[in-house]
């Protein structure tokens, strides 16, 4: 019981300081535009095979 209540303030801490976060991040400006999709890397070897370079070759 003393591990569930500890797990249900955790998770209510720390969604609040999630939302706090966003807040904060969109009036300071930290966020991205919502234009400019945000990378992830996978598409890294396809880049990398149309520039002509072997695709997972260090260089």
């Amino acid at each position: 019981m003393n591990i569930l209540v500890r797990a249900v303030i955790t998770g209510f801490g720390m969604a609040l300081g999630a939302a706090l976060y966003h807040k904060v991040a969109r009036e300071l400006g930290f966020e991205e535009p919502a234009d400019k999709p945000a990378r992830d890397g996978a598409d890294d070897v396809g880049e990398a095979v149309e520039a002509g370079e072997p695709a997972g070759q260090p260089a």
